[in-house]
């Protein structure tokens, strides 16, 4: 697998389509932070929210992972599995507030 950050040929041992989806996160996240935050703080839609509510940032975070969880399990309720697109957002969404977590 080629690491889509440091593009670093890694050894895997696990699933080929984990480690497919893990290498477009990185494109995911460029692509998002590009219009959620600036140039100084790629996080600055979570930080600005935190600030403005008085919460930590991962929480606002995390009400967006339920959101987006809740619409992935209303879509399967229907029978539409094969239609939820939640997955790599709540990976990413994961990893921002580890990120996040890891400034302090």
């Amino acid at each position: 697998m080629t690491c889509a950050c440091c593009g670093e040929t890694k050894k895997t041992g696990g699933d080929p389509g984990w480690a497919e989806v893990h290498a477009e996160l990185a494109d995911l996240h460029v692509r998002k932070s590009a219009t959620y935050g600036r140039d100084t703080d790629r996080f600055a839609n979570f930080t600005e929210v935190g600030q403005a509510t008085g919460q930590p940032p991962e929480f606002y975070i995390a009400e967006r992972m339920l959101e987006k969880l809740t619409r992935a399990l209303n879509q399967m309720r229907a029978g539409d599995s094969f239609a939820v697109r939640e997955w790599p957002d709540l990976a990413s969404l994961a990893i921002c507030a580890e990120a996040i977590r890891r400034r302090r």
